[in-house]
């Protein structure tokens, strides 16, 4: 797992990554579905509304626990 900045690369996938955004003064992760360069949100793993607020980086190489 590794957080890579938006400034330095953006994701070769569309797929869900964990990213950090930034609303204003507060920093936060969230769910978020890349798409043809665009973030949105990810509601139960659908595409929901687009993220209009800075998207500070992304999670590389996250794993999904299964059991």
């Amino acid at each position: 797992m590794k957080w890579i900045d938006t400034t330095e690369r953006l994701p070769e996938l569309d797929q869900e990554y964990v990213v950090s955004v930034t609303k204003g003064n507060y920093t936060f992760k969230a769910v978020a579905y890349f798409e043809e360069g665009e973030w949105f949100y990810s509601v139960e793993g659908k595409r929901g509304e687009l993220i209009v607020d800075r998207v500070n980086g992304w999670v590389e190489h996250m794993g999904v626990y299964v059991r």
